[in-house]
Order: structure tokens, then sequence, then C-alpha cells
């Protein structure tokens, strides 16, 4: 009886362990307030292509000429690369348009990335915005 009762525990640890990586994860709407679209324009100082998700810090300057480090949240590696974005779009040292939508806890630097516009002309959807959205009204 001894030796069911630990393959019982051991299978029930088992799931358990396995069903964390679900337990870690959070909604975008969970974070982030789709009512605060935000636009910056600026120059990639970092990207962390990892799992669970990547997250790109760039230099803004301000309304003042002062530099604001931003830092943006986005999907999976697998899920980037699936949608055809590689990590060496992200290039640091790049100028860059992110746009968004701001932390529900009024983090002012911080937000999950929609959508990416690169100096050459070229932009990357990560997220379509739906037709009512306020997406693109929020440009800085």
């Amino acid at each position: 009886m001894t030796g069911k009762i630990q393959c019982t525990f051991a299978v029930a640890f088992g799931l358990f362990v396995l069903a964390l990586p679900a337990l870690a994860h959070h909604s975008a709407s969970a974070e982030f307030d789709f009512n605060r679209p935000i636009s910056v324009k600026g120059e990639i100082t970092k990207i962390e292509w990892a799992n669970p998700l990547v997250y790109i810090w760039l230099d803004v300057k301000n309304a003042d000429g002062k530099t604001e480090s931003w830092s943006f949240e986005t999907t999976t590696p697998r899920a980037l690369r699936t949608a055809g974005i590689a990590r060496e779009d992200f290039g640091a040292g790049q100028t860059i348009t992110m746009s968004g939508i701001l932390a529900k806890d009024h983090t002012r630097n911080f937000a999950w990335l929609k959508q990416a516009s690169f100096r050459d002309g070229h932009t990357v959807t990560i997220w379509p915005a739906s037709e009512n959205s306020k997406f693109n009204d929020n440009e800085r």
C-alpha cells in the first residue's frame, strides 16, 4: 500500500511541476491598459530574447531633450520567429519607433509592444490593433 501512495504522490507532483509554466504566464490585459496607447522613437539599447517573453529597451529623448529609458514587453521568442521576426531585427544602436500600450500600474516607461517601425521604412506588427482601437492616437 505504501508503494501505491508513493507512486500516486510522485505522479501528482510531476503533473504539478509540468503545470507551473502555465501558472506563471499572464495575459497582456492583466498588466497593460488597452486605453493607454503609446508610441515612442528611440535607440535600442538592449534586447532580452529569452523565454518566457522578449523584452526590448530603448533610450528616448523626451520633450525637454533628456534621455529616458523605456522597456517594451512582447510575446515569446517562438511566436516572434513564427511570425517571421528575428532577434537580429532589433539590433542595439538602431533607431526605431515602437508602439504599444502602457502598463496598468502607471509605470511611465513600460509598455506592451504592438508594432515596431524601422528606420528603413518597414514595419512589423506584433499584435494587430482592432479597428476601434486608439492604438495610433498618442504619438510621443
